[in-house]
């Protein structure tokens, strides 16, 4: 879920979220249909979650804006919360492409 910069006009309206095991190799998050652009904020107070419909497993994450409001002087801006699980190893990952 992400939200822009409390009371402002700056909030991140497309990103692309990378994940990796380190600080030096990242790969981008793709979404059903082959994208890894996630549509973000139209303002900086309501909540835009994105759900994932692929497991991924990493250490880090990055969130890398591409678009962001510039009206009125805005900036990127964002508040970004993750919602995950525990990670079984015993628990296959299943991307959902096959059956």
């Amino acid at each position: 879920a992400t939200q822009g910069t409390f009371n402002s006009y700056d909030w991140v309206t497309k990103y692309t979220l990378l994940y990796g095991d380190r600080p030096d190799s990242w790969t981008p998050y793709i979404m059903k249909g082959g994208n890894s652009t996630l549509p973000g904020n139209w303002n900086y107070y309501q909540v835009k979650r994105n759900v994932f419909h692929y497991a991924f497993t990493a250490k880090h994450i990055r969130l890398l804006p591409l678009e962001w409001n510039t009206e009125n002087g805005g900036k990127i801006g964002v508040r970004l919360e993750l919602f995950g699980c525990t990670y079984d190893s015993y628990v296959l990952q299943y991307n959902g492409d096959d059956a």
